[in-house]
């Protein structure tokens, strides 16, 4: 069956691509009062007669995979992006067990509307059934399904209701393996809030857990302010760690190349010097390399 597919890469027991299979596809945008149905749905599959298709980049199809997995569902997850190098601890135990495999047809790191639509074209191809987990009318789940005679609808085909549910979306795989989910959700459309989640494995449970935090439209700004000083501090941090290394490693000119933010290290040497204090003292006070003492204080002469 993958002799007329373009594939970057795959991962598991291929041989479930002779499986029959049921794709699961759902917009990126649920609101959450279809989120039960959906989930219910994969909590209560248990025939592992059949392969499940299905996507992972979105805090919902997370979960439904999750569910599946658990009860030892065989899982195809097709990627709009490249494999991850790094995967949860029950999926490696799905994959070694030969019940899950992982496919992927790019190998850009960034998602792209393009992409997600080739990913989609591609879980269809593979479906014998179509499972849709919620989608908008006019949307691109909607017509790429149009016509089709074997697709089931999980929850009501619709415009968005007046209830809670995602403005945007966006999920990032983590070095450590976990999966971390940024969702912007509207209240009745009057408020908005963050939901900020993050897969785990747990050396208690041996299972991966799922946590979450909310942060309400008033917040939201703040955060994004502590988010942004935190960035600004590391990035400051690493560059003094860069530049001492480097003032320790070359020669006394380099007090010449001192980048602006240095100014005040400048000064602050050529004060205490004056004051009495010695290069040696200086250089353990402001953690700094003698080489550099000496050159700032030479064009000082």
């Amino acid at each position: 069956m993958l002799e007329n597919i373009h594939l970057s890469g795959h991962a598991g027991n291929i041989d479930l691509i002779d499986y029959p299979h049921i794709t699961f596809l759902c917009s990126r945008i649920v609101p959450s009062s279809h989120i039960s149905s959906i989930l219910g749905w994969a909590q209560g599959f248990f025939d592992n007669s059949h392969c499940i298709v299905c996507g992972c980049q979105t805090s919902i199809e997370f979960q439904v995979v999750k569910a599946l997995l658990i009860n030892r569902v065989p899982v195809i997850i097709v990627f709009s992006t490249s494999i991850p190098e790094m995967i949860d601890e029950d999926w490696r135990i799905a994959v070694d067990e030969g019940r899950l495999l992982l496919l992927s047809q790019n190998e850009n790191e960034n998602p792209t509307n393009e992409a997600y639509l080739e990913r989609n074209t591609l879980m269809i191809e593979l479906a014998e059934q179509i499972v849709v987990g919620y989608c908008t009318r006019g949307g691109n789940i909607a017509r790429q399904v149009q016509g089709r005679k074997n697709v089931t609808f999980l929850t009501s085909y619709s415009e968005y209701d007046n209830s809670d549910h995602t403005l945007w979306s966006r999920s990032h795989r983590m070095s450590d393996g976990g999966t971390v989910f940024i969702n912007l959700h509207s209240l009745n459309r009057q408020s908005t809030y963050l939901e900020v989640s993050k897969s785990f494995f747990s050396t208690e449970s041996h299972k991966t857990e799922y946590t979450s935090i909310y942060i309400p439209q008033d917040d939201i700004e703040s955060i994004n302010n502590l988010l942004s000083d935190a960035l600004f501090y590391q990035r400051e941090h690493k560059s003094r760690l860069e530049y001492s290394k480097y003032c320790q490693s070359h020669t006394p000119k380099a007090a010449e190349e001192l980048m602006p933010w240095e100014d005040d290290v400048r000064v602050k040497i050529v004060q205490m010097y004056h004051e009495g204090i010695s290069k040696e003292k200086i250089a353990m006070n402001l953690n700094v390399s003698r080489d550099l003492i000496d050159s700032i204080l030479g064009l000082e002469a």
